[in-house]
């Protein structure tokens, strides 16, 4: 909602959930705000066109996660549906969109980024400047810049990075 928010005026916001009752919420809150602009993308993104199992905690949306990328114990995972999802690459969503260029791309999926990356590759190579990761996992500085970028900040929250 906050790059929503922020681009408004000059650019589109692009959200890509996994979760139809996420995407629902989204959009009941942008109404709410009086925000526009902005294109919802029901999938999951992953390296490759695939169908992944996802476990989605209703009360807490934001622990959501793609099975394999976190390990829970049963007592934790029952607090989980789960559900087979579609995913695909950021790269085919990108084409199937028509984006010539993307500047920002913001990645909160819980201990799938590197999935995520190894199918962004043509968007990088097409000028996408930043790129923020959710404070999930170690190692980001090193892994983003295997592909070309540089640490540029943190917060509470995650990394930005910038293309060199």
């Amino acid at each position: 909602m906050h790059f929503a928010l922020r681009t408004r005026e000059f650019g589109q916001t692009i959200v890509i959930e996994p979760d139809g009752l996420s995407v629902e919420a989204f959009r009941q809150v942008a109404a709410s705000l009086g925000v526009s602009g902005y294109e919802t993308v029901q999938c999951g993104v992953w390296s490759k066109k695939d169908s992944l199992r996802f476990f989605i905690n209703d009360a807490h949306p934001a622990s959501n996660f793609t099975g394999g990328t976190v390990e829970y114990s049963e007592s934790e995972l029952s607090a989980y549906r789960t559900v087979e999802v579609p995913v695909r690459t950021l790269d085919d969503i990108v084409a199937s969109l028509g984006l010539n260029r993307v500047d920002l791309v913001s990645i909160t999926t819980n201990g799938a980024e590197e999935e995520i990356l190894k199918g962004m590759s043509q968007t990088m190579a097409a000028g996408l400047r930043y790129i923020s990761l959710a404070r999930t996992e170690e190692g980001y500085v090193e892994l983003l810049r295997g592909y070309g970028y540089k640490f540029l900040a943190h917060d509470d929250r995650g990394f930005t990075f910038a293309s060199e």
